[in-house]
């Protein structure tokens, strides 16, 4: 065998090397050394609002680097907006049965952004802000009405038999009975369920359906001051919409095939089977307080079976492990195992009490999947996604990079962290994300070193607002995630950002809104995620923290904190 000399590349020119390379020379004038910058370069990125305009020469440029703020709000908000004031190109013919989804898209980045808030950014550092403090949000309330009647024209009601109803959750959600031993024989047979399609007259989608149940849980989270019609009516939609929701999520269950004693989902009625089902199944279950047992009963046995040879997730059985599919394998784990369901809170569920006697009082997250997952293969495959160069994820191995992979990768490896985290520090799961409703959800993303006593102690004289604005006092001692922060937000602002606003795959990659809501919350997840306080108040921000820094996504259900804790602690209590 020749031997390989210095200077000769151990790797052979194939497709898939020639596109990485170019990916490379694409980057690569993004990362120039900006020492070499003269000063009609610097000017020019100034005007381009590129550069901060309080740029000082005495250090270095990179913490000077904005995000464009103001041009992304434009970009994003557009697709809002009544057809009398702006309509999209012809092209969005293609998405016209993604509605829900575009709404999502656009409204998402637009609240990590600070678009439906009079104080833009946290407070913590708006007192040393430089930026106007708007004294009305940059979103009309007409807007989310309109989102609202949108969302409603997509829903669509299915008729449809039920074989198998367990009437014991079913009573404990709803109380059509009085009589604590209905047998499933006096449920009806035939229920009106129903969910949101692509749009109107389309067959309900799980997809669209979660789409729309997280923008509807971002309207009704909204301030009640400046948007009370929207926050009102979007309320009164989710808690009407539970219980035929209910009945479609039981009616998508489905064995599958040569597995045994799984339960799955499909995305619709004679769909699809994979994990995106199961996910957004639980995560809209989740924010609605109807998980129960009935819904995750046999689920975890078929996520576990998507793991792949390499560590990561598929779609289904044997399917490629994929960034995406991984990222909702993780965050259904989590929803499973992080803490009790929602019908918990009743002694009529006799189904639940069976199931949690079996399991041990000391039993956690963490050790119910490392019986179940191989988290160390996880692991290794999820690190090895990031790109060396670039600074941003691939989805798959041997692929490119791609911003929107910022969240769905991102967000898997602060899953992980997080798991393993509550593993070491508290060997307890009884402050977990799924059902409790108070500030101790903090907590599970920004835990310290000392005791969970102390920290609920301290977290329990916040206010709501304080969740996301006094985030500085629940960091860790030392940086916990397994990505570099720094690089992927260099990526994300630098090779990311459109200068007309919007944000992309890559430079050579048009904006869109889908990259821009997800490298949005890529860019939240790597700022506010197990960070660490080094016993300051400063945030892991590349560039200009001014800027740059926007709110807290939950890396579960990929939108604001305070709208989750806001979701539970309304239909929690709501339906008591």
């Amino acid at each position: 065998m020749e031997k390989i000399t210095s200077q000769e590349s151990p790797l052979i020119d194939t497709p898939t090397t020639n596109l990485q390379r170019e990916t490379e020379d694409e980057c690569k004038p993004y990362f120039i050394d900006t020492k070499k910058l003269t000063k009609n370069q610097i000017d020019h990125l100034r005007e381009l609002g590129v550069v901060s305009n309080e740029y000082d020469k005495s250090f270095p440029l990179s913490e000077y680097i904005c995000l464009l703020r103001s041009k992304h709000l434009d970009y994003l908000q557009r697709s809002l907006l009544p057809k009398e004031s702006y309509c999209l190109s012809k092209s969005f013919i293609s998405l016209d049965a993604s509605k829900p989804w575009i709404i999502y898209w656009c409204l998402q980045p637009l609240d990590l952004l600070g678009a439906m808030d009079t104080d833009g950014v946290s407070s913590s550092i708006a007192a040393s802000s430089t930026l106007p403090v708007p004294t009305t949000p940059f979103l009309k309330e007409d807007s989310l009405i309109g989102i609202v009647h949108t969302l409603e024209s997509c829903w669509m009601d299915i008729p449809h038999r039920l074989q198998d109803v367990d009437s014991c959750c079913y009573t404990c959600l709803f109380g059509d009975s009085d009589d604590d031993d209905m047998s499933i024989q006096d449920m009806p047979t035939q229920c009106l369920g129903g969910g949101y399609g692509g749009g109107p007259g389309q067959l309900p989608h799980c997809a669209t359906s979660y789409a729309a149940i997280l923008s509807l849980c971002i309207v009704a989270g909204c301030d009640t001051y400046h948007y009370p019609l929207a926050t009102k009516l979007a309320q009164e939609v989710l808690f009407r919409k539970r219980k035929p929701l209910y009945l479609w999520f039981l009616s998508l269950q489905c064995s599958y095939p040569y597995i045994p004693d799984t339960v799955a989902y499909c995305m619709h009625h004679d769909g699809e089977i994979d994990v995106r089902a199961t996910y957004t199944v639980l995560c809209m279950a989740s924010l609605l307080n109807i998980l129960t047992p009935a819904l995750t009963r046999g689920v975890l046995p078929f996520i576990a079976s998507c793991q792949t040879y390499e560590g990561g997730f598929g779609g289904e059985p044997h399917a490629e492990a994929h960034g995406g599919y991984t990222y909702c394998a993780l965050a259904a784990l989590r929803l499973l195992t992080a803490s009790p369901m929602s019908c918990s809170s009743s002694t009529h569920c006799i189904h639940h009490q069976k199931e949690s006697s079996s399991l041990s009082p000391n039993t956690t997250s963490h050790d119910l999947l490392s019986r179940n997952i191989d988290l160390d293969a996880l692991k290794g495959w999820l690190v090895f996604k990031q790109k060396t160069l670039e600074g941003g994820f691939a989805g798959r191995t041997n692929k490119l990079v791609d911003g929107c992979y910022s969240f769905w990768l991102g967000a898997s490896i602060a899953l992980l962290n997080i798991i393993e985290k509550c593993y070491e520090s508290s060997h307890g799961e009884n402050y977990g994300i799924v059902y409790d409703a108070g500030i101790q959800e903090q907590n599970e993303f920004w835990i310290s070193h000392s005791s969970f006593e102390d920290n609920e102690q301290k977290n329990n004289s916040y206010s709501h607002h304080a969740m996301e604005t006094s985030l500085p006092t629940m960091g860790c001692d030392k940086d916990e995630l397994l990505f570099d922060r720094t690089m992927l937000q260099r990526y994300i602002l630098l090779c990311c950002q459109d200068l007309n606003g919007g944000l992309r795959d890559k430079p050579s990659k048009p904006r869109d809104f889908y990259h821009s809501c997800y490298v949005l919350s890529g860019l939240s997840t790597s700022e506010h995620v197990l960070r660490s306080t080094n016993g300051d108040d400063s945030f892991p921000v590349y560039g200009d923290c001014k800027q740059n820094l926007i709110f807290a996504t939950h890396p579960v259900y990929n939108i604001r904190l305070k709208h989750v804790q806001q979701a539970f602690e309304r239909l929690h209590n709501m339906v008591k």
